[in-house]
């Protein structure tokens, strides 16, 4: 198949990018580099089409006969988009509608991410029933294009999936981002041998590794092109983790001395998250007990964060 990939120089753009190329596909990334990193295609570069541009302003219809669209590219930050709401879901939104139109437009199957964030303080967060609690700017981008999603299936049949990810994890997660992702952060900041600033540190989330994630887009992708259908699917593992644990595994793993602080934790931050597996197992076919667990993935991360230091 012929793919467009936005964000595709992130963090899980570019393993998607991986994925998609070992099995034979061709495909084209969308990526402003605002977070991706080049480095994360080095090895795929002259097996694909690379724009370098801000979504918003790329002509989409440049590109023919393209089977399949997967959305990630997104300002994914939480604090960022609070402080700075109308430049955060500004870029979110039109870009977002760029894409929604093309793919309209042409009758090409979407994959998008939503994400957990949709849920904020819901008890458990179930991708069965229409209950949301938007606790910030970006859960509501998040939420906006599951709501023109529907909207255009009813319309015209527009065949879609969402994943609302939870908290994923794993290699080329970039750790110097002060919005990265808590995992890669402490890691981070444990081998150099500094202290871990943890918000709160009761709150709980389910981690997911890259590579499961992976494998839901890659299942939508094709579930998508067998018929018309408009989903959303939570993408997670069924076990939470507080952000106390979570640290002193790591330090554990690394064979190192606590060394942390404590912080209130941040505005737009659930107290937890957790969700229904029933239908990532029942629709994608994808069960939770086939899934990476965390002392597996935590090894795997620190390993590659280890390496690119060297």
């Amino acid at each position: 198949m012929r793919i467009i990939v936005t964000g595709g120089a992130g963090f899980i753009g570019s393993n998607l990018v991986d994925f998609l190329l070992k099995n034979n596909h061709e495909v084209i990334v969308i990526d402003d580099l605002s977070s991706g990193k080049m480095i994360n295609l080095e090895k795929s570069l002259n097996r694909i089409t690379l724009i370098h541009s801000q979504l918003e302003k790329v002509d989409l219809n440049q590109f023919k006969e393209i089977d399949s669209v997967v959305h990630l590219a997104a300002q994914v930050s939480v604090p960022l988009s609070i402080s700075n709401f109308k430049s955060s879901s500004e870029t979110n939104i039109i870009s977002t509608l760029n894409i929604l139109n093309f793919c309209n437009e042409k009758k090409i199957p979407l994959v998008y991410a939503s994400s957990s964030a949709v849920y904020g303080n819901l008890n458990i967060g179930d991708d069965q029933n229409s209950k949301v609690d938007l606790l910030s700017p970006y859960a509501a981008d998040k939420y906006l294009i599951e709501i023109y999603s529907a909207v255009l299936f009813k319309l015209n049949k527009l065949s879609s999936i969402g994943l609302r990810f939870f908290n994923v994890y794993g290699p080329r997660q970039d750790p110097t981002s002060p919005y990265s992702g808590v995992i890669s952060v402490f890691i981070d900041r444990i081998i150099k041998n500094k202290i871990i600033n943890i918000y709160g540190g009761s709150q709980t989330r389910d981690f997911v590794h890259v590579n499961d994630v992976i494998l839901a887009i890659s299942r939508s992708i094709e579930m998508t092109k067998q018929k018309a259908v408009n989903e959303t699917v939570n993408i997670l593992t069924g076990k939470t983790t507080s952000i106390d644990d979570l640290a002193a595994i790591v330090y554990q793993k690394l064979n190192q001395t606590d060394k942390k602080k404590y912080s209130p934790m941040q505005k737009g931050d659930p107290m937890k998250s957790d969700g229904s597996t029933k239908k990532m197992k029942n629709f994608l076919g994808i069960k939770p007990s086939s899934m990476i667990l965390i002392k597996d993935g935590l090894s795997e991360t620190i390993d590659f964060l280890r390496d690119s230091k060297n």
